[in-house]
C-alpha cells in the first residue's frame, strides 16, 4: 500500500503515526481477482480475470529474476540469506522501529536521503527478516523512481491476498531472496524435511512449504509436524 509523504521522518518512531488507511480494501481494489474468479459471468470479467493472471505471471517471473542477479552481487553463498546485509550492501538503512501493531513494515525514500526499511520491533526475528526482504523487493521495483514515497505493509492487508501484482512480485522476491532455489533442491535431495529447511533457512514453516510447493517439491520435503 503506497501513501504519499508527509513531513520529514527523522527517526524510526514517527512511523507509527502515518496512520496507514485500514479496514475494507475496496478503495484500492474494488474488485480482485479472487472476487471474478466466482464471478466471471461475462466476457468483460473474463478478461480483466485473464490479464490480472498474466500480470501476475509476469511479476513472479520478474521477481524471481531480479532476486537471482541481486544475490549474485551482493551474497557469498551462506544460508541463511541475510536479508539485512544485503539492503545495506544495496544502499538501503534498515531500522527496527516502535510501529503500530497492525504495521509490518514502511519503505521510506525522501530527496538526499538513503531509501529506509522499518521493520516492527515487536515481531518475531523470522517474520521481520521475510519483511526486510519483502520491503527490499518493493524497492528494487521501484529503484528508478526519482519520487519520494512512503510504503506501509499492513496485516491483512492487500499483501496477504495475492491478488495485487506490486504485493505478489514483493512476496515472490523475498521468497526467492530468502531460499534460493539451487539450494532448495540440494537440500530436497538429501531428504531433508521442510521443518528442518526452514530452521536453516531461517523463515516461518509456512513460508517454506509454499515454497517447497510453488518449486514442485512439496511431496518429497514434506514431513509429520
Amino acid at each position: 500500500m503506497c501513501l504519499p509523504l508527509r513531513g520529514r521522518v527523522s527517526s524510526p518512531t514517527p512511523v507509527g503515526g502515518i496512520a496507514p488507511r485500514t479496514g475494507n480494501a475496496d478503495w484500492l481494489f474494488p474488485r480482485t481477482g479472487r472476487d471474478l474468479a466466482h464471478s466471471a459471468d461475462s466476457p468483460a470479467d473474463r478478461l480483466v480475470l485473464y490479464r490480472l493472471e498474466s500480470m501476475k505471471s509476469q511479476a513472479k517471473r520478474e521477481a524471481e529474476k531480479d532476486a537471482a542477479k541481486l544475490l549474485k552481487a551482493t551474497w557469498g553463498g551462506a544460508i541463511p540469506v541475510d536479508p539485512v546485509a544485503i539492503a545495506r550492501t544495496a544502499g538501503l538503512s534498515v531500522l527496527e522501529a516502535q510501529l503500530d501493531e497492525n504495521t509490518l513494515g514502511a519503505l521510506v525514500k525522501q530527496p538526499g536521503r538513503d531509501p529506509t526499511i522499518l521493520l516492527n520491533e515487536t515481531d518475531s526475528e523470522n517474520r521481520r527478516r521475510f519483511t526486510c526482504a519483502h520491503e527490499l523487493g518493493h524497492f528494487v521495483r521501484r529503484s528508478e523512481e526519482a519520487d519520494e514515497y512512503t510504503r506501509v505493509d499492513l496485516r491483512n492487508s492487500l499483501s496477504a491476498t495475492g491478488e495485487d501484482p506490486e504485493e505478489v512480485y514483493a512476496n515472490e522476491f523475498a521468497a526467492c531472496l530468502l531460499m534460493p532455489e539451487d539450494e532448495v533442491r540440494s537440500f530436497a535431495e538429501t531428504g531433508m524435511g521442510d521443518l528442518e529447511m526452514a530452521i536453516r533457512f531461517k523463515v516461518s514453516r509456512e513460508a517454506m512449504q509454499f515454497r517447497l510447493k510453488n518449486l514442485g517439491l512439496m511431496t518429497a520435503a514434506s514431513q509429520p509436524a
